[in-house]
């Protein structure tokens, strides 16, 4: 990094979180005995768990298997895990970085594993590079052959869903009393976590960096923030991921992003999809994916990341 500034950040969506109640206290580093390590050979994955079962463990190893061997990183991946009452299955809070030595774009969070990778070293040495909750009132399934029971939830989809938030799939675009903003703070109901949420100082993510609407303007270069124009836009219009990737892995469009929640995919046009439907807001509740999907990986491109597999040329995409 550039000078000796170090700032972390939350940057998944928060929409309805329960109140958090405390757990037992944890080191922010993370502790090698506590730690299951990804066997695969690509990015490795280290996860420290707390108080989880050995169920849930299995199952989320799974999902880190799958995502080691979709990336590519001589950094390890550090996570740590929780279950704790929230009113949403799921939740990844990122810790992030922003101006080190690498990185594409000045004054722009990054996910702080998406930084390690560029950087090929580990920037915050003894620190998690995510920490995901999940709810401990939620009927889950732990198996891994995406066939949960009516009625239960896929642990491995959600993981795999609130793991990709934290590899960058992550947006602090917002709309608040008609303004629209990004770089603000609305993370005071997060979870407890080890690392600090500083002030994000006005300052977009990597990923808002490539969040167009359907003039093809990108948000952050052509609205001011806050501003009543960018709410506008972020209320009113189609959102798209315009990342070069992203749109050559979905039959060269632009892929569509939720309505006010540009962390995720459209639901009306990919949760019904079995290939790109994984990060559609709340997945899980038609089928349980085990893929993150073309268009997911095309995105994971554009932020950064190395992705391990032959390029092919354009998939399906709708």
């Amino acid at each position: 990094m550039r000078g000796s500034e170090r700032r972390k950040v939350t940057s998944c969506q928060l929409l309805g979180l329960a109140a958090f109640v405390s757990m037992a206290s944890v080191s922010c580093r993370p502790d090698a005995q506590s730690q299951s390590r990804s066997p695969t050979a690509h990015a490795t994955v280290e996860v420290s768990y707390e108080q989880v079962p050995a169920q849930a463990r299995a199952a989320f190893q799974f999902a880190t298997d799958a995502w080691s061997s979709i990336l590519v990183s001589d950094v390890p991946i550090k996570i740590r895990v929780s279950f704790t009452p929230l009113l949403t299955r799921g939740l990844c809070v990122p810790n992030a970085v922003r101006d080190f030595d690498g990185a594409s774009e000045a004054n722009t969070w990054y996910p702080s594993s998406l930084a390690d990778a560029i950087a090929n070293r580990d920037l915050q040495p003894g620190e998690y590079d995510m920490e995901i909750f999940f709810s401990t009132s939620t009927n889950w399934y732990f198996g891994n052959d995406g066939r949960p029971a009516k009625g239960k939830s896929d642990f491995v989809f959600i993981a795999m869903h609130e793991i990709c938030h934290g590899l960058g799939f992550a947006s602090l675009l917002k709309v608040s009393g008609g303004f629209g903003s990004y770089g603000r703070n609305v993370f005071d109901s997060a979870p407890q976590v080890s690392f600090q949420i500083p002030d994000l100082g006005g300052m977009p993510s990597i990923f808002d960096r490539f969040v167009e609407n359907q003039s093809g303007n990108r948000l952050v270069d052509a609205f001011p923030s806050p501003s009543v124009r960018l709410g506008m836009e972020l209320s009113r219009s189609r959102l798209f991921f315009g990342g070069a990737n992203a749109i050559h892995r979905n039959s060269k469009r632009r892929p569509r992003l939720h309505s006010r929640d540009p962390s995720h995919l459209d639901r009306q046009f990919y949760e019904p999809d079995p290939i790109n439907g994984m990060m559609t807001p709340g997945p899980g509740h038609v089928s349980a994916i085990h893929d993150p999907g073309s268009i997911v990986k095309g995105v994971l491109e554009d932020l950064g990341w190395r992705i391990k597999e032959e390029r092919r040329d354009a998939e399906p995409g709708l």
